[in-house]
């Protein structure tokens, strides 16, 4: 009997690579699947049938998973869940190029100190007035640390605590990018997404060139294309490889939208700017598949 033990097993474990169900990981707002041509609204934890239709409406942001894959959507309308599962294979190696490349934008930019919050006392003439809120600064710091010491649960602790004091729109928008990022780090791109929708950074953040590459990844790994072009568009920044990236992102949402020829472009664009770069291979990959 023990002989055929081992068969059964490799077998199971095959069969179960295969039947893997697509569940839903995390949902804000509205999300349905079309069953017996009938539209019917899903939930958290739901499992979406193989070859479904799904729908999605405004303000919308979804998480999706199967075994080690992940899709997420955030741009109403109606998808095919199987070409939404062959898409989301393709774009894998993309965003592990472009994460590895904020990386590098970090290592590379001078360490910029986070904003305190508060009235300083060099502002007024009157001392009593003035009132610094060290909480924040001691919260984003911590946090910086723990996501140079690849510490992420510790880093997004920090960084919540950061949230919670902060005082003015300039520190919100700063601890919002540190948590969309280390959300992404986290393998949780759905909010990862949604700390990171109402994001608008000041040109002289240092965490700008970062800020912008990882939206419009998100964005575009979220089929929210148009969005991603609309942002990347508003980019004002001057840094080589963060123009690389995104010209490389904007190349992938003209794909998307199937208007191949203005993904032809930008993808040769930046093969011929910096050819020997990760988002030039990449780029490469795709006008050779195409």
């Amino acid at each position: 009997m023990k002989r055929f033990l081992l068969p059964i097993l490799l077998i199971c474990t095959i069969g179960s690579l295969f039947c893997q169900e697509i569940s839903v990981e995390y949902i804000e707002g509205i999300l349905e699947i079309k069953t017996a041509s009938v539209w019917k609204e899903v939930s958290f934890g739901d499992v979406i049938p193989d070859g479904a239709s799904l729908r999605l409406a405004d303000d919308t942001l979804v998480e999706l998973s199967k075994g080690e894959q992940t899709i997420v959507l955030s741009s109403p309308g109606i998808y095919e869940i199987n070409e939404l599962l062959r898409n989301s294979s393709k774009q894998s190696k993309t965003r592990s190029i472009i994460l590895n490349l904020i990386q590098q934008l970090f290592q590379a930019a001078p360490r910029g100190k986070s904003v305190v919050l508060g009235v300083r006392a060099a502002d007024i003439e009157e001392e009593e007035f003035s009132w610094v809120d060290e909480g924040y600064s001691e919260y984003i710091s911590n946090g910086k640390d723990q996501l140079e010491q690849n510490h992420y649960d510790e880093a997004k602790s920090s960084f919540l605590d950061a949230l919670d004091s902060a005082f003015d729109d300039l520190e919100k928008e700063e601890v919002l990018f540190y948590l969309g990022y280390v959300e992404t780090l986290l393998k949780n791109p759905a909010p990862a997404l949604a700390y990171l929708m109402d994001l608008s950074p000041k040109t002289d953040a240092s965490y700008y060139n970062q800020a912008f590459v990882l939206k419009a990844t998100l964005l575009v790994e979220s089929f929210a294309s148009r969005e991603a072009i609309l942002w990347i568009s508003s980019f004002k920044g001057s840094e080589v490889d963060t123009i690389l990236s995104l010209t490389l992102l904007e190349g992938l949402c003209h794909l998307q939208l199937g208007e191949e020829d203005k993904a032809h472009d930008l993808f040769n664009k930046v093969i011929s700017t910096a050819p020997e770069s990760g988002p030039a291979k990449i780029a490469q990959e795709y006008l050779e598949s195409m």
